[in-house]
């Protein structure tokens, strides 16, 4: 994906990523490149424009056949987006069938059956999502104090990454770029989804040391728990019940490295309704409301055309990873790092009312 440093670079030619940045919604390469270059503590130029365009079509420019989106899946009126294996689909079908006998059958509630049995389904959200959340955001993505561009302003450390497919390891491979000595832990149980995507694999994690795992083993918990002795930093993009599950919550975590930061990436707001879902980028897309296009003749839900909203909370978990205000326990949601670009929805919503 070429270095961080703020140097030119030219998108390579693919007509699919072309096409998906096109149609991106407004706003979303200025969050990303609002992200990168407040880590570097400089106002965003058009290097972290292009920077950011880049990462945020990265799979369709390293994996020729990567597949297009799942479209959405109508459901009592409106729709879901599911993210399923060939595992999930019996599951799904079942879950859907009960959930048209209830009385009130809605998107919503088939969301919720299938969370409950860890299935990333979430509903499309109407466009009037979009202006709940408006007097949450800025009208533009906020930009650091300029400073003179240089490194991240934190030094770099070390970092543990436990995270696994985009958005975790983007945000390791952008500290790797920074100078961070990034460690990377593939559960043996359940390695990293990316794994079979070679070239998209390598992108992201291909400057780090790894290590394969099974933290259910004694003798692999005694070697996480030196790693994290050692660590600055430790990135993880599990839900928030996984690692105190593990005997890794914070508290536990404190005493093994009492020097040692820590930032969680998740789908939803840890502190939100949607605390704790499972989902990636397009689920998310889909819940915040910017896929509720509501042409007459055409399809009101569209799928997005990449999942932005990993690429986005890469960057968003880079910029606060390095920077030295952050508190110690780093929360970063893919809905969060949206938020930005839905508040320019919003707001032009609300100038066309």
């Amino acid at each position: 994906m070429g270095p961080v440093a703020v140097a030119p670079s030219t998108i390579p030619t693919s007509s699919r990523a072309a096409a998906a940045l096109d149609r991106l919604p407004a706003g979303t390469v200025e969050t990303g490149a609002a992200s990168l270059a407040s880590a570097y503590g400089c106002a965003a130029t058009d290097a972290h424009r292009r920077q950011a365009q880049e990462l945020l079509v990265a799979p369709l420019l390293l994996e020729p056949d990567w597949p297009d989106p799942t479209p959405p899946l109508s459901f009592a009126g409106g729709a879901v987006h599911a993210d399923l294996i060939e595992d999930d689909l019996d599951t799904f079908a079942a879950l859907r069938a009960a959930a048209a006998t209830e009385r009130a059958p809605s998107p919503e509630a088939l969301a919720d059956l299938a969370q409950a049995c860890r299935l990333p389904v979430t509903p499309y959200a109407s466009r009037a999502t979009l202006r709940r959340r408006s007097n949450d955001t800025p009208a533009t993505p906020a930009g650091p104090e300029l400073r003179s561009p240089g490194s991240p302003p934190t030094p770099p450390g070390r970092v543990v990454d436990l995270s696994t497919h985009w958005a975790g390891p983007l945000a390791t491979a952008l500290l790797a770029d920074a100078g961070w000595e990034v460690i990377k832990i593939d559960s043996i149980a359940r390695p990293d989804g990316f794994r079979p995507r070679a070239a998209l694999f390598a992108a992201l994690n291909g400057a780090k040391t790894q290590h394969q795992l099974d933290l259910r083993l004694p003798d692999d918990r005694l070697t996480f728990e030196r790693l994290v002795g050692e660590a600055d930093l430790l990135v993880s993009s599990f839900s928030p019940r996984v690692l105190p599950n593990l005997g890794y919550g914070r508290d536990q975590l404190g005493r093994l490295a009492p020097r040692l930061r820590t930032l969680s990436i998740s789908a939803f707001d840890p502190a939100g309704p949607r605390a704790g879902w499972v989902a990636y980028g397009p689920g998310v897309h889909a819940a915040s409301g910017l896929a509720d296009h509501g042409n007459p003749g055409a399809p009101r839900f569209r799928a997005c055309p990449v999942a932005y909203p990993d690429a986005l909370a890469g960057m968003a978990a880079f910029a606060a990873a390095v920077d030295p205000t952050s508190p110690r326990h780093v929360e970063v949601s893919l809905d969060g790092a949206i938020a930005p670009v839905c508040g320019i929805a919003a707001r032009a919503e609300d100038g066309m009312a």
